[in-house]
């Protein structure tokens, strides 16, 4: 979808400009004033556009729904903490209807946004949590602990081994073959394990396996299409 942003670019053209000839700073410093202020303006708009998207959803919602209170609710994200208020409505039964995090697909008690949820959950892979989380507030967004990035990853992985249960059901017991990028008449796997010592003096084994249709031949074998877990 396009948008005609002439006017937003002509306004930050002018405040930019301000900063120029008032502050006379080197480009870095420049450079990092217009983030700053690029930041904080997208952060106000994205608030006051949720604002009055959520009135207008509140006026055309269904026959029946009546609009109990406003309520505030806060997000990190990837541009800072959102504060903004949405209506809580009831519906003709008297259930609670939150019309904003409904459409949005907003989920229920978080405090961090999808967007910034999954740019965590991609550092995480990466980094430590700590890392990560300080990532994403070096690139302007809102500041979260370690532990809410751990709590991410946690979920991400729960979530994937439900995914694998499931298609795992459906593969043996209903045969039903999954979605797949490679079709191959032979299959070889091969599995291993290594032990970690923890902390507690207990030890975890780590898991891995390698499935592939075959090896090629030549000074270097490699194997062919291969899927690792």
């Amino acid at each position: 979808m396009n948008y005609d942003t002439a006017e937003a670019v002509a306004c930050l053209t002018s405040v930019f400009l301000e900063v120029l000839k008032q502050k006379l700073p080197t480009l870095e410093s420049f450079e990092d004033e217009v983030l700053s202020i690029g930041h904080d303006v997208m952060l106000q708009a994205m608030v006051a556009s949720l604002e009055l998207f959520d009135d207008g959803l509140c006026d055309a919602y269904a026959p029946g729904v009546t609009i109990k209170e406003k309520r505030p609710r806060s997000l990190a994200t990837r541009i800072g903490d959102a504060c903004f208020a949405r209506r809580v409505c009831t519906d003709r039964y008297g259930n609670p209807v939150v019309p904003l995090d409904e459409v949005l697909d907003l989920p229920h008690g978080s405090r961090i946004s999808p967007g910034a949820a999954n740019f965590l959950l991609s550092a995480g892979i990466e980094v430590s949590y700590a890392k990560a989380a300080y990532l994403l507030e070096l690139s302007g967004g809102s500041s979260v602990s370690a532990r809410s990035v751990m709590g991410i990853l946690r979920k991400s992985g729960s979530r994937c081994a439900q995914d694998d249960t499931a298609a795992a059901h459906e593969l043996f017991v209903n045969g039903v073959l999954p979605d797949a990028e490679e079709n191959a008449k032979e299959l070889y796997l091969e599995a291993d394990g290594t032990y970690i010592p923890l902390q507690d003096g207990t030890d975890v084994e780590i898991k891995a396996c390698v499935a592939y249709a075959g090896k090629t031949a030549g000074s270097k074998v490699e194997r062919i299409a291969p899927v690792r877990h």
